[in-house]
């Protein structure tokens, strides 16, 4: 299969190369925080997040050809940036308090989460870990 990119398609894809400029290296300690800050600045911490919600308001797609870009440049801040907009995506929008939680990870927070457990299989819908927002933290029931 061969894809033809529009303009505006071929833009994301280079936007994406350019967030990988100037990025500490791959197993650098700094290259989340750095990553998520460049993307942030770029308008790219919230990838698919509607821009009404403060996101970049980009279909998956879209948001795929940023991550490509970035990924030929820096795979690991590509993998960075992936799950950060997972996160802000259909997750915080379920969650009470979901709306607190996108906002610091359009600020200044940067979004990861954990699959396994002990005990556990692989699979993310087997998980029994809860986050639950408590005042200005949030607390973690169970084990990761």
């Amino acid at each position: 299969m061969h894809l033809v990119l529009d303009e505006r398609q071929e833009a994301l894809l280079a936007q994406g190369r350019t967030l990988g400029e100037g990025l500490p290296r791959e197993h650098d300690a700094g290259l989340a925080d750095a990553t998520v800050d460049a993307a942030r600045r770029a308008g790219f911490a919230l990838l698919t997040v509607p821009s009404e919600r403060g996101g970049a308001g980009l279909s998956l797609f879209d948001a795929c050809l940023v991550l490509e870009g970035l990924a030929g440049r820096r795979p690991s801040a590509a993998a960075t940036l992936a799950v950060h907009a997972l996160l802000a995506g259909a997750p915080l929008a379920r969650v009470p308090g979901g709306e607190a939680s996108l906002a610091a990870l359009a600020a200044d927070r940067v979004g990861a989460f954990a699959l396994t457990e002990p005990g556990g299989d692989r699979a993310l819908t087997d998980l029994q870990t809860l986050a639950r927002i408590q005042g200005d933290g949030t607390r973690l029931s169970g084990e990761k």
